[in-house]
């Protein structure tokens, strides 16, 4: 189901996609959908939303707050809070990311926990094995 977003374009739509049904059998029908759901959101969108992971709503609002704090900091604290690339904090126009090409405009704040990085990589080996999945079913 998508999710309207109001920013003037009546047709943009960012589409939700549970993907519990992939995690639980990835050779099920219903994991061949949720491929085929992230398949025409990164054809048309470009955008998706993630449901159905099973990341706690506790934590994923304790990691929000948390980058909400360091966001929050004065921007001389902030760069107190600088590391290696990948590591800490790195400020607006810092990270640049082909050679010869202007600096990406954003802030970027990379602060692990152990839990988190749990949390995060089943997550993120998930979405890996489901974009293998798109690469292996159009070819």
């Amino acid at each position: 189901m998508a999710a309207p977003v109001p920013n003037g374009n009546a047709g943009f739509e960012i589409p939700s996609v549970d993907i519990s049904p992939y995690l639980a059998d990835q050779s099920s029908p219903a994991a061949e959908d949720v491929v085929n759901r992230i398949r025409a959101a990164c054809t048309t969108s470009g955008f998706f939303q993630v449901t159905g992971h099973g990341i706690p709503e506790t934590l994923r609002d304790a990691v929000l707050n948390a980058a909400k704090a360091v966001f929050d900091l004065p921007h001389e604290e902030k760069l107190k809070l600088a590391g290696i690339p990948g590591r800490g904090y790195e400020a607006i126009g810092d990270q640049v990311l082909e050679p010869g090409k202007k600096a990406d405009l954003k802030e970027v704040s990379h602060y692990p926990t152990v839990r988190w990085m749990e949390y995060h990589r089943v997550f993120l080996a998930s979405i890996f094995v489901i974009l293998l999945s798109l690469e292996t079913h159009s070819s």
